[in-house]
């Protein structure tokens, strides 16, 4: 949904108003998110910045952060049900693993290192350097 640094993160979404991704959530901000935000919502209300202990916990959807990506790996979250196989199939679920299924592990993180998929712990490492370090650990069990 974001930056992992402003995690946990809740992102409320509706119908009848943009969505605010809530960010540095603790526990016991849970409930103040349902009561100050998702009720008055449901009521009809339109919250726009969320004000009080939630005041500073929201991360605007709008800036470049978030416009300029190309969300691959999560670019159907929010719009296909995710307890449904039908609709993740529809929207091509599974072919990528159908097709890592006919690779070997070394063209698999060639494939990665290929695509230039980085890490969003802050560091932005090449997954597929990550992976094929990985893939030639010597381990003491066999899966």
């Amino acid at each position: 949904m974001g930056l992992c640094s402003k995690g946990p993160l809740i992102r409320m979404g509706s119908k009848t108003q943009k969505d605010i991704l809530f960010c540095d959530i603790k526990p016991d901000m849970a409930a103040l998110v349902i009561d100050e935000v998702v009720v008055p919502v449901v009521a009809g209300t339109k919250v726009e910045e969320p004000t009080g202990a939630l005041e500073g916990h929201t991360l605007d959807l709008e800036s470049p952060f978030f416009t300029m990506q190309d969300r691959v790996v999560l670019g159907n979250n929010g719009h296909a049900d995710p307890e449904k196989l039908d609709e993740y199939l529809v929207h091509g679920g599974y072919q990528g693993l159908r097709r890592a299924l006919s690779m070997t592990s070394e063209e698999i993180c060639k494939e990665m290192l290929a695509s230039g998929l980085r890490g969003r712990g802050g560091a932005g490492f090449p997954t597929g350097m990550k992976w094929d370090f990985a893939r030639k650990v010597k381990a003491d069990t066999s899966t």
